[in-house]
């Protein structure tokens, strides 16, 4: 009896943590294909480190989560709390 032919899985894409893009090399690059930047979430203080990141990590596997706090005005980047 022949089995049925199984449906094609979901592409799966595996992220490093790696605390925060603290560690990062070629060997954890080489089995992940995304690799966190930075555990950074303050927008004033990401965008220098998300600039930096293509030194150490190509920039098709670099990810960037951040996102302003709920403490933070949106119009105008400050806090407000």
């Amino acid at each position: 009896m022949a089995s049925e032919p199984s449906e094609p899985s979901e592409p799966s894409v595996v992220e490093n943590c790696a605390s925060g893009g603290m560690r990062m090399d070629g060997a954890t690059l080489a089995v992940a294909q995304l690799q966190s930047t930075s555990d950074q979430q303050d927008p004033l203080r990401y965008p220098p480190i998300a600039a930096a990141a293509p030194t150490a990590v190509p920039p098709e596997q670099g990810a960037v989560w951040a996102y302003p706090p709920p403490e933070f005005d949106r119009r105008c980047g400050t806090e407000t709390g």
